[in-house]
């Protein structure tokens, strides 16, 4: 049986960090997470800490110290890494390279913030 992240979990744990949207946008960023990356998220949320893995030379510890991501952030990018590593590493150099400019990296806003979502049922399985 696998287990759930409820949104109004998720939420409070995001409030003190992020604005509404942004937390909606992080939410369904996880939510497209492969299965392994978003128990990385889960385990976090439960206080039981970072993931250990290293992926394309790149750990949560470098992209949290050295790059300055959060960390709910920095497992987004780790599962960027696995799924499309070329992409994510041109995006994180340029990033690195820029950083002193205030360059960021920007979400896309097409379909992670949608009228339907209900936050009272809304879940990630894990």
């Amino acid at each position: 049986m696998k287990s759930k992240i409820y949104y109004s979990y998720f939420r409070k744990a995001m409030m003190n960090d992020y604005s509404e949207k942004e937390i909606r946008q992080l939410f369904n960023s996880v939510r497209k997470m492969d299965a392994e990356s978003r128990r990385w998220v889960a385990a976090w949320l439960n206080g039981e800490g970072y993931p250990k893995a290293e992926i394309e030379k790149f750990d949560i510890y470098y992209l949290i110290d050295k790059c300055n991501f959060r960390p709910i952030n920095a497992m987004i990018i780790l599962d960027w890494l696995k799924n499309e590593p070329e992409a994510a590493k041109f995006s994180l150099q340029h990033y690195l390279v820029n950083k002193e400019s205030d360059v960021k990296i920007k979400q896309k806003d097409d379909d992670y913030c949608t009228d339907d979502f209900d936050e009272e049922n809304e879940y990630i399985e894990y």
